[in-house]
């Protein structure tokens, strides 16, 4: 019985050996962040309920939300998986074509050239997502699909949420003056803006 369980165990390690052999990741290193085109550690969602995993399937990249599979893809932006507060929502920048896209629930939002390093970002309540979008030299902040006013630079950290989701704010330079973008409307124009950005109450204020 010993034998037997031993021969198991080997025959299982050579094959782990080679999956893993066959299975390295190539990372392709981006502006933007590093694109994987092989098979992603899991990713957990709050409090470890939710589960998230990109795997191969053919020729492209599938990301699963516990257990629904999703669509094809030719890379996933590695450390891009999030999740809402809840864990009930996922998503993700991927690569199709030569573009970039946000995926969320399955489903791929617009194209673009490049997505944000850290991003996408739900809000508190998990109803809406926002994140860094390159668009040629411009980069715009891409809120529940529908992109912003274009910028040359989104200032760290990137968009913020109120806390009760119903308002987000960022920091945009753009021609050398400043502004803050409230809900897409920019404010007054600035020479500088301390660093960090803005920060939002309830209420949007």
């Amino acid at each position: 019985m010993r034998m037997r369980m031993a021969m198991v165990i080997s025959v299982l390690w050579a094959i782990v050996t080679v999956a893993a052999a066959q299975q390295t990741p190539e990372v392709e290193v981006q502006e933007l962040g590093a694109l994987a085109r092989a098979a992603l550690p899991p990713a957990f969602g709050p409090h470890g309920l939710h589960l998230a995993q990109a795997t191969r399937r053919g020729a492209g990249l599938c990301v699963s939300h516990n257990g629904q599979m999703g669509p094809e893809l030719d890379g996933i932006t590695e450390g891009s998986i999030a999740f809402s507060p809840d864990g009930e929502r996922m998503a993700y920048a991927a690569q199709t074509g030569g573009n970039r896209r946000v995926v969320l629930d399955g489903e791929p939002g617009p194209e673009c050239d490049g997505i944000g390093a850290g991003d996408p970002v739900f809000s508190p309540d998990g109803q809406h997502l926002a994140y860094n979008a390159l668009t040629g030299e411009q980069v715009v902040v891409v809120l529940d699909g529908e992109p912003g006013p274009e910028y040359h630079h989104i200032m760290a950290p990137g968009p913020i949420f109120s806390p009760d989701g119903e308002h987000m704010a960022y920091h945009a330079a753009l021609r050398g003056k400043h502004v803050v973008v409230l809900d897409g409307e920019p404010g007054r124009e600035y020479d500088g803006i301390i660093r960090n950005g803005p920060s939002l109450t309830s209420g949007g204020t």
